[in-house]
């Protein structure tokens, strides 16, 4: 609330002309009183455990827009040394002493602003106007379509779209991250956000910050793009045979949503990228058999609505399995036979074949080995276990019980 006196005595010349010269003065109640009054403002939040809310930069004036509860500091310097607490109120007005009531819906602070400096000009022509945000309000958000948890949300006015989508849980796996649907109070329909290219690329416009009346729809994808193999977040630990195979490892497949001008770049970069080792891509499309492309032919590569993209590890592996002391992915070496493949797992175990051993090619078929038994990248050999370790693992327990029967039929013949 206004000092009653200084907005009094402002309004006319002459108490104006008096006002300035007691102005000294009056410049430190007044700013005692606001940091008195935001002093136990912030006491009793702290009191009920609220936490202030953060910003992610200095607001900006002119793109921050005003929303009902946030908090503003109105200040009139010169004449007049006094600082005025004002709240937007629910039905977007700024209530002003001896001014009245200023619209404030659909004003950025900087408009605000000025408007107030147009309608105080009259009263207080010797004094300077300012007007700034001491604290942001709260929005409630609606958010449907493809999210984990849709509903209505309660957010902080310089929340951003992503912050909202995280806050519904996240997007479902069918979601078209690519036109995230926001519509506008006043607005003549919906404007799509491209949230995926705020995740990879860092583009804020696809992660615009909320406003009152805002209505979030995430529609189900039209079209998309697979990808799949290895990915440099998997190198540690391999999950698939090579670039070449899917087999014995089942290797990860990444859904991107697709949008018009994609290039295969961005595709991969959604999808994890290449890592720093990757050399390139397999390219399925259009049921034609597949293409290799390098990395930077691949950058530039247009992208179609139904591409797989293959991602190729850093090397090329074998995958040796079966009755072995260490199972796994190999590295691929030109020139290394079954035999060294299989020494390189630990050699077979002792139930594993010391022969008879089965190769098979990167789509699961029976292959044999090259001259000298050498092996192709993303070979899998599998090492059986013995005939007769089956047999007596079949014959084993059956003589167990054969000689609990002779047991109890002697015990009850004695008895």
């Amino acid at each position: 609330m206004l000092l009653g006196l200084a907005w009094t005595a402002c309004a006319t010349p002459g108490a104006a002309q008096s006002t300035a010269l007691r102005a000294p003065a009056r410049e430190a109640p007044a700013l005692e009183a606001l940091r008195d009054r935001l002093g136990a403002s912030l006491a009793e939040r702290s009191r009920l455990g609220e936490r202030p809310r953060a910003l992610e930069a200095v607001i900006d004036p002119a793109g921050y827009w005003l929303a009902p509860g946030d908090e503003l500091a109105l200040g009139l310097w010169g004449s007049v040394d006094t600082v005025v607490p004002l709240v937007v109120s629910a039905d977007g007005l700024l209530i002003v002493p001896t001014v009245g009531a200023i619209p404030a819906a659909g004003l950025t602070l900087a408009d605000a602003e000025g408007r107030l400096r147009a309608v105080c000009a009259p009263l207080y022509p010797r004094s300077t106007v300012t007007l700034s945000l001491v604290r942001t309000g709260l929005l409630r958000i609606p958010i449907t379509g493809q999210v984990i948890e849709p509903g209505v949300y309660e957010a902080p006015s310089s929340f951003r779209l992503d912050d909202l989508v995280a806050l519904a849980g996240g997007l479902r796996a069918g979601a078209d991250a690519r036109a995230v649907l926001i519509t506008r109070a006043g607005s003549a329909g919906p404007h799509a956000c491209d949230l995926l290219a705020w995740r990879v690329l860092g583009a804020l416009d696809g992660n615009p910050v909320l406003r009152t009346g805002d209505r979030v729809q995430v529609p189900a994808a039209r079209g998309h793009y697979r990808v799949r193999g290895l990915f440099p977040e998997g190198e540690a630990a391999p999950r698939a045979g090579s670039s070449l195979v899917d087999r014995p490892f089942p290797s990860e497949t990444r859904i991107v949503p697709a949008r018009a001008g994609d290039t295969l770049g961005f595709v991969l970069a959604a999808a994890g990228g290449l890592g720093a080792g990757g050399e390139g891509v397999w390219l399925e499309r259009d049921g034609a058999a597949r293409a290799w492309l390098s990395r930077e032919a691949a950058e530039g590569e247009p992208a179609r609505p139904g591409d797989i993209v293959e991602v190729p590890f850093s090397r090329e592996w074998v995958a040796v399995s079966g009755a072995v002391q260490r199972p796994g992915l190999y590295p691929f070496l030109p020139g290394q036979t079954v035999a060294d493949y299989i020494g390189l797992a630990g050699g077979p175990n002792q139930y594993g074949r010391t022969g008879g051993w089965r190769v098979y090619g990167p789509q699961g078929e029976r292959v044999e080995p090259g001259p000298g038994g050498a092996v192709a990248a993303g070979a899998h050999i599998l090492v059986p276990e013995r005939r007769w370790y089956k047999f007596w693992t079949v014959l084993t327990p059956l003589g167990t019980a054969a000689a609990v029967v002779v047991s109890v039929a002697a015990l009850l013949t004695k008895s």
